[in-house]
C-alpha cells in the first residue's frame, strides 16, 4: 500500500509510535484518586532518552512536560534536558553502543517490558510501522547502514527484506541510534505527525492513527521480542572507561578482605566464603521501622532479597542503602561480601568498591573525604584516583559500622555524611549499623533489615566449616540437636551466625546449650579456654599469664568494662596498655600486659590483630564481660551505673544491660530500676503528673494518617534507656495506635511534619512511598504529586505552653483511649510494687523481712 504524504523517521515519530502501543492507562477516576499508573508521555520519553544516555538529567515539572508534548508533535528538536543534537549526547550514545551494547539493549528491554503492551498484534504493528517508515523516508539513502539487527553487522536499507523476522528491541535501538547519530531534526517530522495522528488523541486516551503504516509492504513481516538477552552473542570489546588502571588496588583489597580470621580456627586466616552464608535482606518502608503490624508487612516480605549482590541493590533501590541488624547477625560480613562481589563484577559494572571501617572515625578529620582517603591510601588508591571515581559517579562506598563510632562523634559524622552524599550523589553508598531509634538523619537512605538465618542456612553454614574433620560425630551431633531441639528452644541463637558458631564450640565441650544469654557466653568462654588446653591432650598447656581460666576472666571483665565505658571497641597496643595499667585487680602487677594480650589473641582468641589494631572477635564478648564486672559491684556503685546507660549513645542497642539484669535481677530492680522510677514519679507528682511524664519521656508524639500505613499506628521508644528497659521487662512495648485522635477531626496543620506521596514508577517498575524531605532533597516540585498521607508530630511542650489553644489535644491524650495514658497508669502500678518490696528504711528495724 502506498501512503501519499511525506514520511519522515524522526525522534517524535518514533516516540508517537511507542505511545500508541503502551499499556492500558488508568481511568480518569483512578487518576483523580491519586493512583498514578506511571505510563505518562513524560515517563516513556524518559525511558527512551536513558537508552541513549544513562546519565541524562531528568527534571520533573511543567516545563519538562511541555517539552515532552512538543517533542511528540515534532514542534521542537530538543531541549536543555535532552540535547539530542549535541555532540556530547551523540558521542555518549556511540560509546554506549560500542562498549556497553548489552546494557544498552537491556534498557530497551526495560522500556518495552514496563511501558509497552506485549500483545503480538501490537508488537507486529509497532515493528512493521518502523520498517515501513525506513523504506518510505527518501532522506535515508539506499546505501545507508542501519544497525537494526546486530551492532556488529549493519544492514543496508536496500537489503531490508519483508520476508525476514525482526527482533523488536534491536529494531527500536537501531532506529533510535540512526536518528541520534545522524542528527535528524525532529521538526522534519511535523507533516508526518499531522497526517498520522487523529486530533482527538490525548495523553489519557488511546492514540488513534488516521493511517496504519503497518498495512504497507511489511504487513506480513513477523516481529518478535527475544525474552532472554545473551550477552555472549555480542562481541563487545572490553574497554576501560577510566584513565586509570585499578588492577593493583583491586588485587590488594581482594587479598585483604578475601580472607577472614575467626576463633573457630584459632584466628588463622581462611577463605571468606568458607565461613559465609548470605543472609536475606528485607526492605523496610519509611515510617514502618520495626512495625510488624503494618498492613503491607505480609506483602512486603514477598520482596525479600535473596543472594544479595551490589548490582541488584542499587539497580533496584537506588544509590543510598542502609543495612541494619543486631549484633552478630553479619552486617560486616554482608558488606565484605558486597565488596568481593563488586571486585568480581568490576569489569561489567565499572564501579570501584571502597570499603571503610567507621570505627576508626574521629574528629581530626575536617571532612569525610579525608577519612576515606586515609582508609585506602595504603591499598594502592591515591587521592587523585579517589577524587576521579567519586566525581564521576564510578564508586561504591561501603561504610561499615555507624554503631561503632563514639557517641560524641556521631553528630559530626552525620553532618559530614550529608555533605559527601550531596557532593557525590551519583556514587553508590551502602552503610551498615545496629538499629537506631531515630533514622531521620539518614532519610535519603533506604533501610534494609538483615534477616536472621533460616534454618537451612544455619545448617549450610555448619556444613561449610569443615569443623573437626578428625571427629565428624561432633558436627553430626550438633546438626542433629539443631534439627530436633535447638530450632525450637534456641531459635534466636541458631539464626544468628556468630552465636551459631559459638554454640558449635560450646556444644563440642558441653554437649548442651544453656538458655540464658549470659550463661551461653560464660560457657562459650570456658569452651574456648578448653580448646586451648586440649590442643595437646598429653598435657595441660600453661597460660602466658600463669592464670587459670577463672582468674583470667576476672582480669578480662575489668578490662572490658574500661574499654566499653570509653567506647573503645578496638585499640592499638599502646591504647590497650593505657586501660590495662589502671586495672585494680592487677594492683600488684602480677600479670604483664604483653602476656595479657597474647592470652586474648592466641589462647582464647577473643581478640584478633589487624591493620595495627586489636579487635574484639565480636563486641558481644566485650558486652558480656562488662556485664560480668558490673554484676560484682557493691550496691552503691551499682546505683551509679544508671548514668552510664542513660548518657551513652542510647540510640544504639547492645546486650550489656540485659545480661546484667539476667545475672542479678533483684539487685538491678532494687538499685537501678526502682530508684529511677521513684525519681521519675516524684518529679511527675511535684509538677503536672501525666503531662510531665509525657514531657520527660515522650516529648514528641508521632502518628500517621492516610495510605502510608494503618492510621495512627506508630512504633517508637521513649527518651530514656532505663525507662525503655522497664517497659520491655513489663511487656509494654507493643506498637501504639493514635488513630482515635484523627477520628475526632482536630488534626492541626501546624503539627504536620511530613507529607507522603507515591512516586511514579521508574523504567524498572519501582514505585515507592516518598516524603516531603525526599522531594526537597531532589529539588522536585511537590505540586506534581498527590498527597496520600502525612505524619503528625505533636510537641508536648507546645501543648503545655498553650494549654487553652490545645485543650482538645490534652483531653484526648489524657483519656483512657490513649495508649500512653494507659502506660502511665501501668507504671504507677509497677512503682507501687517496687515501693512495697524495696522501700524499707533500715534492715535493723525489722529482720523479719529478710526471712
Amino acid at each position: 500500500m502506498e501512503f501519499k504524504f511525506t514520511q519522515r523517521l524522526t525522534g517524535g515519530i518514533l516516540f508517537s509510535l511507542l505511545l500508541r502501543e503502551r499499556k492500558q492507562r488508568f481511568t480518569s477516576k483512578e487518576n483523580i484518586t491519586g493512583k498514578a499508573d506511571g505510563l505518562s508521555d513524560y515517563k516513556i520519553l524518559q525511558a527512551l532518552l536513558l537508552v541513549a544516555n544513562p546519565n541524562t538529567e531528568l527534571p520533573i515539572g511543567n516545563t519538562a512536560r511541555t517539552n515532552t508534548s512538543q517533542f511528540k508533535t515534532c514542534s521542537i528538536n530538543n531541549s536543555t534536558w535532552f540535547p539530542l543534537l549535541s555532540d556530547d549526547f551523540i558521542n555518549t550514545f556511540k560509546y554506549e553502543m560500542e562498549t556497553n551494547f548489552y546494557k544498552t539493549l537491556n534498557r530497551v528491554d526495560k522500556l518495552l517490558t514496563y511501558y509497552i503492551d506485549n500483545n503480538q498484534l501490537k508488537i507486529n504493528r509497532l515493528g512493521q510501522s518502523l520498517l515501513e517508515l525506513i523504506k518510505a523516508d527518501d532522506t535515508i539513502s539506499e546505501d545507508t547502514i542501519l544497525y537494526i539487527k546486530d551492532i556488529n553487522e549493519g544492514i543496508k536499507k536496500r537489503d531490508i527484506n519483508p520476508l525476514e523476522r525482526y527482533e523488536l528491541k534491536s529494531l527500536i535501538l537501531g532506529v533510535w541510534y540512526y536518528i541520534i547519530t545522524n542528527k535528524i531534526h525532529n521538526t522534519d517530522g511535523k507533516e508526518t505527525f499531522n497526517h498520522l495522528l487523529c486530533n482527538n488523541s490525548t495523553e489519557h486516551s488511546i492514540y488513534n492513527f488516521k493511517i496504519d503504516l503497518s498495512q504497507g509492504s511489511f504487513k506480513n513481516t513477523h516481529v518478535y521480542i527475544e525474552n532472554n538477552i545473551d550477552e555472549s552473542i555480542y562481541n563487545n570489546k572490553n574497554s576501560n572507561d577510566f584513565n586509570y588502571d585499578f588492577s593493583y588496588y583491586l588485587s590488594k583489597i581482594k587479598d585483604k578482605y578475601g580472607k577472614i580470621k575467626t576463633f573457630i580456627y584459632g584466628n588463622n586466616p581462611v577463605d571468606f566464603y568458607s565461613l559465609y552464608v548470605c543472609n536475606d535482606l528485607f526492605p523496610i518502608l519509611k515510617r514502618r521501622i520495626m512495625n510488624k503490624l503494618c498492613p503491607n508487612y505480609t506483602a512486603a516480605t514477598e520482596h525479600k532479597i535473596y543472594n544479595t549482590t551490589t548490582s541488584n541493590l542499587y539497580n533496584r533501590y537506588g544509590n543510598f542503602i542502609l543495612i541494619t541488624a543486631f549484633g552478630g547477625m553479619g552486617k560486616t560480613m554482608m558488606l565484605k561480601h558486597l565488596l568481593l562481589d563488586s571486585i568480581s563484577n568490576y569489569e561489567t559494572n565499572k564501579l570501584l568498591p571502597i570499603f571503610v571501617s567507621l570505627k576508626d572515625f574521629n574528629n581530626t578529620y575536617s571532612n569525610l573525604f579525608d577519612f576515606i582517603k586515609d582508609s585506602v591510601i595504603n591499598l594502592g588508591l591515591d587521592e587523585y584516583e579517589l577524587k576521579y571515581v567519586l566525581e564521576n559517579g564510578k564508586a561504591i562506598l561501603l561504610l561499615d559500622g555507624i554503631d561503632e563510632i563514639k557517641s560524641e562523634l556521631i553528630p559530626n559524622f552525620e553532618k559530614q555524611l550529608e555533605n559527601i552524599t550531596d557532593k557525590y550523589s551519583s556514587c553508590v553508598f551502602i552503610m551498615s549499623s545496629r538499629p537506631y531509634k531515630d533514622l531521620s538523619v539518614y532519610s535519603r537512605f533506604k533501610e534494609f533489615e538483615l534477616l536472621p538465618l533460616k534454618h537451612q542456612q544455619s545448617i549450610q553454614l555448619i556444613k561449610k566449616l569443615n569443623f573437626r574433620d578428625d571427629d565428624p560425630s561432633i558436627v553430626e551431633g550438633f546438626i542433629n540437636i539443631l534439627n530436633n531441639k535447638l530450632i525450637h528452644t534456641h531459635k534466636e541463637f541458631t539464626s544468628n551466625p556468630l552465636l551459631l558458631l559459638i554454640m558449635l564450640v560450646t556444644y563440642e565441650y558441653y554437649k548442651e546449650i544453656p538458655s540464658k544469654t549470659y550463661k551461653f557466653y560464660q560457657e562459650a568462654y570456658e569452651a574456648l579456654a578448653w580448646k586451648h588446653d586440649s590442643t595437646k591432650p598429653a598435657y595441660k598447656r600453661e597460660w602466658y599469664t600463669k592464670l587459670n581460666s577463672d582468674d583470667f576472666s576476672e582480669y578480662l571483665s575489668e578490662f572490658c568494662f574500661r574499654t566499653y565505658y570509653r567506647e573503645k571497641f578496638e585499640f592499638t597496643y599502646e591504647e590497650g596498655y593505657s586501660f590495662f595499667k589502671d586495672l585494680k585487680i592487677n594492683i600488684d602487677n602480677k600479670v604483664k600486659y604483653s602476656d595479657f594480650i597474647k592470652e586474648l589473641t592466641n589462647t582464647i582468641c577473643l581478640l584478633y590483630y589487624e591493620s595495627g589494631k586489636y579487635h574484639f572477635t565480636h563486641r558481644s564478648f566485650q558486652e558480656y564481660f562488662c556485664a560480668k564486672y558490673l554484676a560484682k559491684q557493691n550496691d552503691q556503685k551499682l546505683q551509679m551505673i544508671t548514668s552510664l546507660f542513660e548518657h551513652k549513645n542510647v540510640r544504639i542497642v547492645d546486650q550489656t544491660f540485659s545480661m546484667l539484669y539476667d545475672m542479678i535481677p533483684e539487685r538491678v530492680n532494687q538499685f537501678i530500676l526502682f530508684p529511677y522510677l521513684e525519681s521519675l514519679m516524684n518529679k511527675c507528682e511535684k509538677e503536672l503528673r501525666y503531662l510531665t511524664f509525657l514531657k520527660i519521656l515522650y516529648p514528641h508524639i508521632y502518628y500517621d494518617k492516610g495510605e502510608i500505613c494503618d492510621d495512627g499506628l506508630v512504633y517508637y521508644q521513649s527518651a530514656s534507656y532505663i525507662y525503655e528497659f522497664i517497659r520491655k521487662i513489663n511487656h509494654c512495648c507493643e506498637p501504639m495506635n493514635f488513630n482515635y485522635i484523627g477520628n475526632h477531626n482536630i488534626d492541626k496543620e501546624e503539627f504536620i511534619s511530613e507529607y507522603f506521596f507515591y512516586s511514579e514508577p521508574d523504567i524498572y517498575g519501582n514505585r515507592n512511598i516518598i516524603g516531603t524531605n525526599d522531594l526537597i532533597d531532589k529539588n522536585i516540585n511537590i505540586d506534581d504529586f498527590d498527597v496520600i498521607g502525612c505524619t503528625y508530630d505533636i510537641d508536648i511542650n507546645i501543648l503545655i505552653k498553650d494549654a487553652n489553644k490545645y485543650k482538645d489535644y490534652i483531653i484526648l491524650l489524657s483519656s483512657m483511649e490513649c495508649p500512653l495514658y494507659q502506660e502511665y497508669l501501668k507504671m504507677l502500678e509497677i512503682y507501687e510494687q517496687y515501693l512495697n518490696k524495696y522501700n524499707f528504711k533500715s534492715l535493723s528495724e525489722d529482720l523479719y523481712i529478710l526471712i
